[in-house]
């Protein structure tokens, strides 16, 4: 029998479902398009945070003069203002009906869920350079993740200690040399990877992550939206490459106090725009807030 960490790394027959306000579904349907947030601009100010800060402890494990560096390396480059932007589509794994999402997530009265294929979404991910991963809540889990892209991380592998054959001393100058073209490569797969390190407070949202994957494309298609605070930059994540249709299986209807009503204009909604096979439900979850 497959453990829950096993089982939200391999999605199966699962589908990915998007929670949203009505705003929200209204423009993935009719633009086809789904918006991809520059992660520093969630609602979570941390998010990206933690998965840095959990990179920077398995760093301290390593060779002491190669760990300081990449350290230092990993938190200016990082941590200040935004040098390898990162743009990030959420996506649960839970069901599409959990009441701390619907909180969460969606204004009163007027969220959903949109369900999706998750094969589709890998193969329309790989085309626009992106990928899509479940989100690692296992402290163990986060750690081994983090030591596969930073071998550096485990001074073994970089031949920080000496040697038992020849026993040289570790050359830090060299060290540097040899490892400074790799360098850009290196923040770039960080930054792939800490949009995936989440606090284990939060595995109850099964999260998968469509995660950007080349900044200078980002660059080249980014936009700007309004907030209850701020203009936040996003970029625009193709559905339907061209095709009709876009992958959509299932829609759940939030809490609200109309939900007959919301199902019949939701479906002739989706007829209206040509989105057939799509089941469409209300949440069995009896929370009222009217």
């Amino acid at each position: 029998m497959k453990s829950e960490e096993e089982k939200l790394g391999d999605p199966g027959d699962q589908i990915f479902y998007h929670y949203t306000s009505q705003r929200g579904l209204l423009g993935i349907i009719k633009e086809k398009k789904i918006w991809a947030t520059n992660i520093r601009y969630l609602n979570d100010e941390r998010e990206f945070d933690y998965g840095i800060d959990e990179v920077l402890r398995v760093l301290k494990n390593g060779h002491p003069d190669s760990r300081e560096d990449l350290s230092e390396t990993v938190k200016s480059l990082l941590k200040r203002e935004d040098p390898v932007p990162v743009f990030v589509v959420s996506f649960s794994s839970d069901g599409g009906d959990e009441l701390s999402q619907w909180r969460g997530y969606c204004q009163e009265g007027s969220g959903f869920s949109i369900g999706f294929e998750p094969e589709k979404l890998k193969e329309l991910a790989q085309k626009q350079n992106f990928t899509i991963e479940p989100c690692v809540y296992k402290k163990s889990d986060q750690e081994a993740k983090i030591r596969a892209v930073i071998p550096s991380a485990d001074e073994a592998t970089i031949g920080g200690a000496a040697s038992e054959a020849d026993e040289e001393p570790f050359d830090l100058d060299s060290y540097l040399k040899k490892t400074g073209k790799e360098r850009l490569h290196l923040l770039f797969d960080v930054s792939s990877l800490a949009p995936v390190l989440k606090h284990p407070k939060f595995k109850e949202e099964k999260e998968w992550r469509l995660i950007s994957k080349d900044p200078v494309i980002c660059k080249n298609r980014l936009r700007f939206r309004e907030a209850n605070s701020m203009i936040v930059p996003y970029i625009e994540f193709d559905l339907s490459m061209g095709n009709e249709s876009i992958p959509i299986k299932k829609i759940v209807i939030g809490p609200t106090p109309h939900k007959e009503l919301s199902k019949v204009s939701l479906e002739d909604f989706l007829s209206a725009n040509e989105i057939g096979n799509c089941e469409v439900r209300v949440t069995e979850i009896p929370y009222r807030y009217w």
